[in-house]
């Protein structure tokens, strides 16, 4: 968000405008009521050019409020879009560099619901619940001050009972924000087994497997129900305990506003202004209050976007590299040079001497073991040596490790030191850079 400071200001400006005629508008009931409307009552003979000029002025206030408000809503979805679409680039970009053992833990879908569930509920946040939140709360401090100018006792009572709103709020708010984070979870895992079942449909057909995946799927589909449930239980909760917290609000401070006005203590134009400021003051405060269910929404979406963008990379360590080479005579004796312009010839180029070696493929593992959990082998102590131009056939069951060998001979798992070694022309294949290596080695899945 720090790309947008300077738009950030003039929304706040904007704003600020836009409730300060908010405000104001409603400060004019009282001039209103107390100098024209009371005194008509009285005096039918009443000159109204001043009071039509009151109208105006408020009308003018109304109008530079609406287009405050316009130009702050316009800002605002510039920066969300913008947002939204550096967010969506890091994301991706992260992706590219992340090690082949991240996808192979977490489903296809689950990894595309970051891009679309959790990134909706971003937008929503910033199209709908940012813009709410900056205006309701700034809206609700000028509201508090023009308050306290009518009617410090009044206030206090506003004050008192928006202390008692705020309390139930935060206790409802930590089940709801619980309950969306669990939310989206499940959206994900659902999401990765659709993926996975459209994109293995075949192999479900042929084995049969229709009626266990359709019980493996209600598993899922069940436990999305029960925290989407629950979520939006306490999220639509909130809303209606607020609403009844304002209407109580309201009643008890016309009956204490109309006692002042009987007594003497406070004129009719006062109370009503008051009045009209506490159903401004409980308007935003109730608004706020439903603005958690999206917001707390959002922020579960986007836990999840930025534990995927915080991810560790792919490490690379390897100081050997892959190079244009070609034969040439220096001092009568035939050695490789490295070329800077494509030759057909590649070598090796170890960083630590410059030295040149042909590449030739030919490939060693040296007593390999390796699992891809610490407590499951798939390979156990394997010895293979694949000299140049020769042809071997890896053949076995599902399971037994086939892939294994070219996951690590590709370098998407790398295999610890005590667990045997693997060596390519003679290198170690940790020390080859990784982008090196694969550009040596070719593939057809």
């Amino acid at each position: 968000m720090g790309n947008f400071k300077a738009l950030w200001f003039l929304v706040f400006l904007c704003v600020l405008v836009s409730s300060f005629a908010s405000v104001a508008s409603s400060y004019v009931i009282k001039p209103a009521l107390n100098d024209y409307i009371i005194p008509m009552i009285k005096d039918e003979s009443l000159d109204f050019h001043s009071f039509w000029l009151l109208l105006v002025r408020l009308a003018v206030i109304l109008a530079l409020g609406a287009a405050a408000t316009w130009c702050s809503n316009r800002i605002q979805l510039h920066i969300m879009t913008s947002f939204l679409f550096k967010v969506r680039i890091d994301l991706f970009n992260k992706l590219e560099k992340l090690p082949v053992k991240y996808y192979d833990a977490h489903p296809h879908g689950e990894i595309m619901s970051r891009f679309t569930n959790d990134t909706d509920t971003l937008r929503d946040m910033f199209s709908q619940s940012v813009p709410q939140l900056m205006s309701s709360s700034v809206t609700i401090l000028g509201v508090f001050v023009m308050m306290l100018v009518l009617s410090p006792v009044l206030t206090a009572v506003v004050a008192g009972s928006l202390a008692l709103m705020m309390i139930v709020a935060r206790k409802i708010g930590k089940r709801s924000a619980a309950a969306f984070r669990e939310q989206q979870k499940n959206i994900g895992i659902v999401n990765g087994h659709i993926e996975e079942h459209i994109e293995g449909q075949k192999v479900v057909k042929v084995f049969n497997h229709e009626k266990i995946i359709e019980a493996d799927f209600a598993v899922l589909n069940d436990r999305l129900q029960q925290s989407g449930t629950e979520a939006n239980t306490f999220a639509n909760i909130l809303g209606p305990i607020m609403g009844n917290f304002s209407h109580i609000q309201y009643a008890f401070v016309s009956i204490l506003g109309a006692f002042f006005v009987i007594t003497g203590s406070m004129d009719l134009g006062t109370v009503a202004a008051f009045l009209q400021y506490t159903r401004s003051f409980s308007q935003p405060v109730t608004m706020i209050s439903q603005l958690f269910n999206s917001i707390l929404n959002a922020l579960a979406g986007a836990e999840r976007i930025f534990n995927t963008i915080d991810e560790l990379p792919e490490t690379d360590d390897g100081r050997i590299l892959l190079v244009n080479a070609y034969e040439a005579d220096i001092g009568g004796e035939k050695k490789l040079v490295q070329s800077f312009a494509y030759t057909g010839e590649w070598a090796w180029k170890d960083n630590a001497d410059n030295h040149l070696i042909r590449l030739n493929g030919e490939v060693v593992f040296d007593d390999v073991s390796f699992g891809y959990r610490e407590n499951k082998q798939v390979l156990h102590n394997i010895s293979i040596h694949a000299k140049p131009g020769q042809k071997i056939a890896l053949v076995g069951s599902t399971g037994s490790g086939k892939t294994t060998v070219i996951n690590l001979l590709s370098r998407f798992y790398d295999v610890p030191e005590e667990n045997g070694r693997i060596l390519y022309d003679g290198f170690p294949l940790n020390e080859i850079k990784k982008d090196d290596l694969r550009r040596s080695l070719g593939m057809v899945l």
